[in-house]
């Protein structure tokens, strides 16, 4: 007796989910509609974050960027503190840098060398990119090693003008340009001080 009423109640249910005049239920337009709508909610915030991650990327390369550039000033800077210590020639060492050279520094001793400043060349002992080493400290580029990222560092000193580079109240600046690139876009950016013989 259980077992047929059960039965009963199964096929009235049945018999009522199929009936064919029901108007229950999405229609095909309703259900592109709510998936649009969904898609749209979530994409929305998707491509947000994913813009995000990008513009933070970008902006810690420029960061290391310019950290780089002033660490070039610096550098400089104390070149000329140490030859002045030793009673050297206030650019000594530098004169690599002056007017129509552009230089690199090699960090770790302080020495200026004429470099290439062609952005495309990677493959020559004379090129001004630069990369970090295993210890984060960022040195010449080596030929063919190309990991991580890179920038392009030059230094280029100017005599101002009325004044001798080597006079006694010689005055001079000091441009840096430091450039990478950033998906197939080049990226730069410059700092620019000036150094005294004092």
């Amino acid at each position: 007796m259980i077992l047929q009423t059960h039965l009963l109640i199964s096929k009235q249910l049945f018999m009522k989910g199929v009936s064919l005049n029901s108007n229950k239920g999405f229609t095909l337009i309703e259900a592109l509609v709510a998936i649009t709508i969904l898609l749209l909610g979530v994409l929305g915030p998707l491509s947000a974050a994913t813009r995000g991650i990008t513009d933070g990327m970008i902006a810690k390369s420029q960061i290391v960027a310019l950290g780089l550039a002033q660490e070039a000033i610096e550098l400089t800077k104390a070149k000329i503190d140490s030859n002045t210590r030793v009673n050297l020639d206030w650019m000594d060492g530098l004169v690599s840098c002056l007017v129509n050279n552009v230089c690199r520094v090699e960090v770790s001793s302080n020495d200026y060398e004429i470099c290439d400043p062609d952005q495309t060349n990677l493959n020559n002992s004379t090129t001004c990119w630069i990369q970090s080493d295993n210890q984060g400290i960022y040195v010449p580029l080596i030929s063919g090693s190309t990991n991580g990222q890179m920038f392009h560092r030059t230094i280029q000193i100017t005599p101002t003008t009325g004044n001798s580079i080597l006079g006694d109240d010689a005055e001079a600046k000091v441009v840096v340009v430091v450039g990478w690139q950033d998906k197939g876009q080049w990226r730069s950016t410059t700092l620019t001080n000036y150094i005294y013989n004092y």
